[in-house]
């Protein structure tokens, strides 16, 4: 798609050979302007969605921090439950501006992930340890692959996706018997891939939700993809920006499983 040029995009020539002796020659800066048309609608939606998110984190760490300041004789108990809200808040926030960097990069195309072997065990027991510390005694259960060979990747970005897959379904682990959060790594050496899937107890998607559920929810988006929040479309820009690829399923004995899969890295 080509933009018409302005009088901006005008300018004299100034090569003689172009220019007109009665009327003087014309310049037309011709600029391809469809990458940006065509990325806006993200944009918006991706935006519409984090200010809202933004609101809650911002609002309880000013909430908080501001009881905090004004109120010396405050219970230990009481500035506790506040300190650990404003830390967690604080954590939610620290993961949106992540991913709103990721969305920044991707409209410059400079999403340019590096191409080194990446433990993917590793990402996930950092993610684990990272629930923990924030959520207390949330139950997740490791199975799988301890030994799973490296993948071509960005460590960086694979904490990040591995961060945002297990957080999506969180809210979704319970203390009941068989309703814990399973993180499971698997080594497919047929497909040459490493496989991450998280496994939860949350309701379950039909077939166009299925479609839809690494996508950023829209304003029609109904039950579990109204609340998904920009966590998994993250995800699966930065997994494909690395080779890989992404799944949304439902258990066969109810829930959710997503995942992705990257490459193996076979070069070491």
């Amino acid at each position: 798609m080509l933009e018409q040029p302005s009088n901006h995009d005008r300018t004299p020539s100034a090569d003689p050979d172009h220019v007109d002796s009665t009327s003087g020659g014309t310049v037309f800066a011709l600029r391809d302007v469809a990458d940006t048309h065509d990325s806006r609608p993200v944009r918006e939606a991706f935006l519409a969605i984090l200010s809202h998110e933004l609101r809650t984190p911002i609002t309880t760490i000013f909430a908080g921090s501001s009881v905090l300041a004004r109120r010396a004789g405050l219970s230990s108990s009481a500035t506790r439950t506040l300190a650990g809200d404003i830390s967690a808040e604080a954590a939610r926030l620290y993961d949106l501006v992540e991913d709103l960097l990721v969305l920044a990069r991707l409209e410059r195309r400079v999403l340019d992930p590096l191409d080194e072997p990446v433990l993917i065990q590793r990402a996930v027991d950092t993610t684990i340890r990272m629930v923990v510390e924030r959520h207390g005694d949330v139950p997740i259960e490791r199975r799988g692959d301890p030994g799973a060979p490296p993948v071509h990747g960005d460590a960086t970005y694979v904490d990040q996706a591995c961060r945002n897959l297990v957080m999506s379904s969180i809210r979704y682990a319970g203390r009941e018997p068989g309703r814990q959060l399973v993180v499971d790594v698997r080594t497919d050496p047929s497909a040459g891939e490493v496989t991450i899937a998280v496994l939860d107890r949350g309701p379950e998607l039909d077939a166009d939700e299925l479609e839809r559920a690494f996508e950023l929810p829209n304003g029609s988006a109904t039950g579990r993809l109204a609340g998904s929040g920009v966590g998994l479309y993250v995800c699966r820009q930065l997994v494909e920006a690395m080779g890989g690829r992404v799944w949304a399923r439902n258990r066969p004995d109810g829930g959710l499983e997503t995942g992705f899969a990257l490459r193996i890295d076979e070069r070491g």
